[in-house]
């Protein structure tokens, strides 16, 4: 049972009383009756209703615990003591017992496998402990985060909840929102590690089904389940793969990690060295240009509050609930400035003044992007500007595409390093006239390989000259094609990713797996005269 203290306040110490019996784990007995004092922040992610019921916190004395709840009907969500110890809570029905909760081990809860080409039953189980593991690795109250970059990021999300899933809930309006709620709360609580906040912006309801084989979509019954499929796929997104064994560190006593393939060596729990340069390197060659701007904080679901972390109308400052702020510049009680202060947080900000007209904030990451400056009278830095898509670069051998300037040149030295470069005419030619998994322009409507014309046959996939063996991409091998001109040989060196073997739980095979090929010549991407590799 529990008590809170009001109805959804900012912040709150919650008891929780749980009585031998109703912690549904088999063969477990408790001889005590723990008291997790837990103390939350708010997130983010709140309710679409106007009160705030969307928590992040840890157990009180315990290192390294997490929390992450909603309160709207109840207390649901997870409660993680360490990397191998978690727990759901969720309401019981009223009728069962007033008041009550029933405390899952996560081990126990029960998952449905992906409608899609994800996972199946047990590599979602696996999936949902490896994310619920690595949010054992969040370090609440610290303001000293893991950083990859200067800029705190944003991701503003968008759930969809097909009619299937409304069923499943019921055919209830309200538990449908509060599912994708309290899937949001989870994911942006795991990626506050990588200084990486997800806004959730807009949640939908359909009336169609809109699961296709396709697309990225989940059918797990509880929040933490869809949470743990989104944590994975967004890393995809932001450039991560698949790890290799190399790349894996984590000892198996707390967890894999979470880019781990879905299948294979043990599972995710925490990011590593591989998955940060990864997405460093993506961020480096001009990738993720939307993400160093602020979202909309009126588009936001939970709407104006102090204490949510973002600086929003009427307020002076926000560095997030009392609990977790270490600004001395910012009151976290009331959201303004501390006397003398004109600024709390962001780059433009240093020692609580603001930075002079014309500091370098954001420096150019390439020939495509452009640099940004403090103004003087904001702390955070202008939003990220580049030339617009086609605009040359590189000598008028490429052109410029979201901000990246991308050529067969580039992309060879991406995938083998410095001493590569584009293969001849030839080789693309070789491979990708043989429409199959090695050489291809892409597929048909029946997802089938298409060999390339003539024409676009430097727009398949990329064949590169290089005295490495292998490639850079840790999933990625090496596919050697030798071509003869003449009496010459050229020895062509493509990529190729393998997809692990996704089964369904009833033994079919669901498709392919969820990494893209890096292999294939990059949308944008100047391939042919006067023209460029399109979707």
């Amino acid at each position: 049972t529990h008590t809170p203290q009001s109805k959804f306040p900012p912040a709150a110490d919650t008891p929780l009383r749980v009585l031998q019996g109703w912690v549904l784990q088999t063969n477990t007995k408790y001889t005590t009756r723990p008291r997790l004092h837990t103390t939350w922040c708010v997130c983010v992610c709140v309710c679409v209703l106007q009160d705030h019921c969307f928590y992040h916190g840890a157990v009180q004395n315990i290192d390294g615990s997490s929390v992450a709840v909603s309160s709207c009907s109840g207390l649901r969500g997870v409660i993680v003591l360490n990397s191998s110890v978690s727990f759901f809570i969720e309401p019981l029905d009223n009728q069962t017992e007033p008041g009550g909760h029933a405390v899952f081990n996560t081990q126990d809860l029960n998952l449905c496998h992906s409608c899609s080409r994800h996972h199946d039953n047990e590599n979602h189980r696996r999936l949902l402990r490896d994310f619920i593991g690595g949010m054992a690795h969040t370090h609440w109250g610290m303001r000293e985060r893991r950083d990859i970059s200067r800029n705190m990021k944003y991701v503003e999300l968008m759930i969809v909840a097909d009619y299937a899933e409304f069923v499943n809930q019921g055919r209830d309006l309200h538990r449908t929102r509060m599912k994708l709620l309290e899937a949001a709360n989870l994911v942006d609580k795991f990626y506050r590690t990588l200084r990486i906040r997800v806004a959730l912006i807009v949640g939908v309801l359909t009336s169609e089904s809109v699961c296709v084989s396709a697309g990225v979509c989940d059918h797990s019954e509880v929040a933490v389940g869809v949470a743990a499929t989104v944590a994975h796929e967004m890393g995809h997104n932001f450039g991560m793969n698949h790890d290799s064994e190399s790349c894996c560190q984590a000892d198996p006593a707390d967890g894999g990690c979470i880019m781990a393939a879905a299948t294979g060596h043990p599972f995710p729990r925490v990011f590593n060295s591989c998955n940060q340069r990864e997405l460093q390197r993506y961020l480096d060659s001009g990738g993720g240009k939307c993400l160093f701007n602020s979202p909309n904080t009126r588009m936001m679901v939970e709407g104006r509050r102090c204490g949510n972390g973002y600086l929003e109308e009427g307020e002076e400052c926000d560095c997030g609930e009392e609990e977790e702020c270490s600004s001395p510049c910012c009151n976290a009680g009331n959201c303004t400035l501390k006397a003398g202060a004109e600024c709390a947080h962001g780059i433009c900000c240093h020692d609580c003044k603001l930075k002079a007209p014309g500091d370098l904030c954001r420096p150019p990451v390439g020939p495509c992007d452009l640099p940004e400056y403090c103004d003087g009278k904001s702390e955070a830095c202008p939003a990220n500007f580049y030339l617009l898509d086609g605009a040359r670069c590189a000598g008028g051998g490429a052109y410029c595409y979201t901000g990246m300037c991308l050529s067969l040149e580039s992309q060879c030295v991406l995938l083998w390093g410095r001493d590569a470069r584009p293969a001849p005419d030839v080789c693309f030619t070789e491979v990708n006239q043989a429409g199959n998994l090695y050489g291809n322009c892409g597929k048909d409507l029946m997802g089938n390989y298409r060999a390339c014309s003539p024409r676009d046959a430097m727009c398949g996939k990329i064949q590169c000259v290089t005295s490495a063996t292998s490639p850079i991409e840790t999933n990625a091998v090496a596919i050697d094609t030798t071509v003869r001109i003449n009496t010459r040989s050229i020895l062509c060196k493509g990529t190729h990713v393998y997809q692990p073997v996704i089964l369904q739980g009833d033994g079919a095979e669901a498709g392919p797996g969820d990494t893209l090929d890096p292999g294939l010549v990059l949308t944008g991407t100047k391939c042919a005269e006067n023209g460029v590799k399109q979707t």
